[in-house]
């Protein structure tokens, strides 16, 4: 399959992070019963494909080659054409040249691709892996710690999680394979029983939904662990020390939907964010859940965006009624849910900041304007017939995000990544583009 590849950045916009929120801040203890959610009055630019998007206002000297603090500098989104509707994303330096280049996944032909950067911002077709059917979750972790980046996907018809270690200078062995049964969609990679070797954790979307860990032994094997039920349809999953108890939990969003779009007898519970407790033996205790109401949790990142030195919950969810003659529906209504921790597995009240309609699967954090602040990035894949976009929420270090500026992509904008590519201070921002076949890059330009 032949892949015409090329990324052009165009004209810069830039501007200093500011703005305003009117976001409740408030928080409270949370317990397996329903919490309040707080709504933060947001609205999203409009999109303009011909734009690089609107940022905050205020004069910043964006194209001098200097980071400076405050200042949010993105071109126009150039386009990689692949040829193919992509599923996961990965962002690493896996040809060994000091260049991060591009990982994705192709789940209709159960592939795994890898667009090696030149130094002109410019990805070419460097390796195609076949791995199992469906690969829609992606890592790339060195799982037999022999300092070469190995590939990790969860294939979601296959019922399996495939290993590909890499041999080195961008090339891999053939894929193994672990059962991962129902679906395995989210993968996140840490030691959870404290041996030193990369562990995962799976989540399987359909039946008990659960929480799947498999051990590694440090030679890129894997052992079924101990599953843990969290809830119907679990999707991401994140790992971090919540409680600082210096073992790894589990974060978990799930959607708690029942049965498919249209069939009388589906319902949906509010949505949840599970945390699982790691026992530092390779086992996940059962969750304490926060319920996000009319919300469909569909992501989650673990970061500290307030300071206050405790890890904070980031959700990417979407509006789902619950249950009616016709069964749960969903509005293309889409929102960043933050729910602050406290150091312990308890989070806060849901905080919900508003996106554009026809959302994407992911959320991003990292520090686009070098202020020492997390800032947040979402996928809007619109309507399947005007663009996409990525838009970003600019932090003000206390966990209030301002207002979303869009930047616009191609149609179908389903996960982002924010990771400095060309190795210059300043976090890109790629997305995939499951519409378009595409994945857009935005060079940030200081």
């Amino acid at each position: 399959m032949g892949l015409a590849l090329g990324v052009l950045v165009a004209a810069t916009s830039c501007g200093d992070k500011g703005g305003s929120s009117n976001a409740d801040t408030s928080t409270g203890d949370t317990s397996t019963s329903s919490t309040q959610t707080t709504t933060a009055e947001s609205s999203a630019t409009s999109l303009d494909s011909s734009s690089g998007g609107e940022t905050t206002t205020g004069a910043a000297a964006c194209g001098n080659g200097i980071i400076d603090p405050g200042e949010l500098c993105y071109g126009e989104a150039g386009m990689v054409m692949l040829g193919f509707s992509p599923g996961g994303l990965a962002v690493e330096d896996v040809t060994g040249d000091e260049l991060r280049d591009l990982v994705v996944t192709d789940p209709d032909g159960g592939h795994v691709y890898v667009l090696a950067q030149a130094n002109d911002h410019t990805f070419a077709l460097g390796t195609e892996v076949p791995v199992g059917e469906s690969p829609l979750g992606l890592l790339v972790v060195d799982v037999d710690a022999d300092g070469e980046p190995d590939l990790v996907t969860s294939n979601s018809v296959s019922d399996s999680v495939s290993i590909v270690l890499g041999v080195g200078s961008g090339q891999f062995a053939a894929a193994t394979s672990v059962l991962a049964p129902n679906s395995p969609i989210g993968l996140a990679a840490g030691d959870l029983d404290e041996d030193g070797n990369v562990d995962l954790v799976v989540t399987s979307f359909f039946d008990a939904g659960e929480a799947q860990v498999l051990l590694g032994d440090g030679a890129g094997g894997f052992a079924p662990g101990a599953a843990t039920i969290v809830g119907q349809r679990p999707r991401n999953v994140a790992l971090d020390d919540l409680d600082g108890d210096g073992h790894l939990d589990a974060v978990i969003a799930v959607e708690n939907c029942f049965g498919s779009f249209g069939d009388p007898a589906a319902y949906c519970e509010p949505g949840i964010v599970a945390v699982l407790a790691g026992d530092g033996a390779g086992d996940l205790l059962a969750p304490t859940t926060t319920a996000l109401e009319e919300w469909m949790a569909e992501d989650v990142e673990v970061a500290d965006v307030d300071g206050d030195g405790d890890s904070d919950v980031v959700a990417f969810a979407r509006n789902c009624y619950i249950g009616g003659m016709e069964g749960y529906y969903c509005e293309p209504a889409s929102g960043v849910i933050v729910l602050r921790g406290d150091g312990t597995l308890s989070l806060g009240a849901p905080v919900v900041y508003a996106t554009a309609t026809f959302p994407g699967y992911d959320v991003a954090i990292a520090d686009l304007t070098a202020d020492g602040t997390p800032d947040l990035v979402v996928p809007i894949q619109g309507d399947g017939v005007a663009p996409g976009a990525v838009e970003v929420l600019l932090g003000d270090g206390t966990g209030v995000f301002a207002s979303p500026a869009a930047y616009a992509t191609d149609p179908g904008t389903n996960v982002v990544i924010a990771a400095d590519l060309d190795s210059d201070g300043a976090p890109d921002i790629v997305s995939s583009n499951i519409i378009a076949g595409t994945l857009s890059v935005l060079i940030a330009e200081p």
